[in-house]
């Protein structure tokens, strides 16, 4: 009986010996790993302008002033350039949609609106036209229009403003004043 007494009990403390081991075995295979902090941040468009007549700028602003066109006669057309930057960051498309808000105070006003035809063409660095532009008659540019151009993240593009007065506008010493809005929307790079 002693003998088996020892035996039961030997097996008894191998047995308490192998749970603790196996336990400890378990613990040690136990681990966790955890990402905190995870944020998300939205982009943000950042359209700037500048109102350089120079082949290059480095003054750009959220707004410039406008020119002032003196004695347009019928049929004639006056040329100025302008720039947009997009300084906007990750590298995206940046569509521009042009609205022009114009100063509506009397019928003369608003016959000029209809004689007068905007032009935008962007051009390279000598002035020529680079590709297709945005032609509208002033009148009609009283909401927002895409124009179907992009200006990538970091870069600058010089454009032609171009203003022309209809062959057959017979008023003389009418005038009116518009604002340029243009206003960039981004959304993934196609490539």
């Amino acid at each position: 009986m002693q003998l088996t007494k020892r035996i039961f009990f030997s097996v008894i403390i191998v047995l308490l010996w192998f749970g603790f081991v196996v336990d400890g075995a378990h613990a040690l295979f136990t681990d966790s790993a955890i990402l905190t902090d995870t944020t998300i941040n939205t982009g943000s468009a950042h359209l700037l302008i500048s109102n350089s007549q120079n082949p290059s700028s480095t003054l750009f602003d959220t707004s410039r002033p406008g020119f002032a066109i003196n004695n347009l006669v019928p049929g004639e057309s006056v040329d100025h350039y302008f720039f947009l930057k997009n300084t906007s960051d990750p590298d995206i498309d940046f569509d521009i949609a042009v609205q022009a808000i114009v100063a509506r105070d009397t019928a003369q006003n608003s016959r000029i609106q209809n004689g007068i035809t905007v032009s935008i063409y962007p051009v390279d660095d000598t002035g020529t036209v680079a590709q297709q532009g945005f032609t509208r008659p002033l009148a009609g540019m009283s909401n927002t229009l895409p124009t179907g151009f992009l200006v990538p993240q970091g870069e600058t593009q010089r454009f032609i403003l171009r203003v022309t007065l209809d062959p057959s506008f017979s008023e003389q010493n009418v005038g009116t004043t518009f604002d340029l809005i243009f206003t960039g929307t981004q959304h993934i790079s196609a490539t």
